[in-house]
């Protein structure tokens, strides 16, 4: 498992996030975007906008970007683990983590991804603080 962290939106290091998804083993370029740490804003037009850009800047580099809400997979781990499979890159929004951290456990993806890393599957996951 590979990790890309970020303090902010792509970082400056893009082109070493494009090296990692190179030699991912499903060789696509399909990334699960998940933005649950964001669960708490009142604001849905500031949420949207942030969505927006994150997944813009996704796009530029060429990745093909999928909404993927925890809230879906509540209690149904199977499911969820059903779906992440045809994804190599996962990119988790900043916010707030404590409401991330629940949506990871309520769903499973927090195991899911445990196990994943205990493989060492080549899956990255990327994560920016906002």
């Amino acid at each position: 498992m590979k990790f890309y962290l970020s303090s902010f939106g792509l970082g400056t290091k893009s082109s070493e996030l494009l090296e990692l998804t190179e030699h991912s083993i499903k060789g696509n370029k399909r990334v699960a975007y998940i933005s649950n740490a964001l669960d708490y804003f009142e604001d849905l037009k500031e949420r949207k906008r942030i969505e927006a850009c994150d997944i813009a800047d996704l796009e530029q580099l060429g990745f093909e970007v999928e909404i993927l809400d925890l809230r879906e997979y509540f209690k149904k781990p199977l499911e969820l683990k059903e779906r992440i499979n045809s994804y190599d890159v996962f990119w988790v929004s900043g916010g707030n983590v404590f409401i991330l951290r629940q949506a990871m456990y309520l769903s499973g993806f927090d195991t899911i991804l445990n196990e994943l890393y205990i493989t060492n599957a080549d899956v990255i996951v990327l994560e920016y603080a906002s």
